[in-house]
């Protein structure tokens, strides 16, 4: 959901420079402070989540290489750090707007990656 709130935020973000006097979808959008604000919301509880389901997965894994976990794994630990950082650095230095965007976009994609090529790995390569 995050992702989604991050797109949108983004192409507000492209159609307020844009400073035309028509903007029929920006119009129906809260302001955009509001939508980062909703967007910061959204990444600490998925923050929490991702935490607290990475902390259940270390302690409920019998056998870490045996259950061919090591992709998705590795994947969202960087997820996990690029979303604590984007969230350390908003609280301490001020991030938002497109920074807050393009870091979302990243560990999003980090996550993406790691369910997929986990997939690829076990079913192309390990032929599972």
């Amino acid at each position: 959901m995050a992702t989604i709130q991050a797109v949108i935020l983004r192409l507000q973000d492209r159609e307020l420079k844009k400073k035309q006097k028509r903007r029929v979808w920006v119009s129906l959008l809260p302001s955009y402070q509001d939508m980062e604000s909703l967007l910061f919301d959204m990444l600490m509880t998925g923050f929490v989540l991702l935490t607290l389901a990475l902390s259940f997965g270390f302690f409920t894994i019998d056998n870490f290489f045996a259950q061919h976990l090591a992709h998705k794994t590795a994947f969202s630990i960087i997820s996990w750090l690029v979303y604590g950082s984007l969230l350390i650095g908003h609280w301490k230095f001020g991030w938002r707007g497109q920074k807050a965007v393009r870091f979302t976009l990243l560990g999003f994609g980090l996550l993406a990656l790691g369910f997929i090529s986990s997939k690829f790995v076990l079913e192309m390569i390990l032929v599972r």
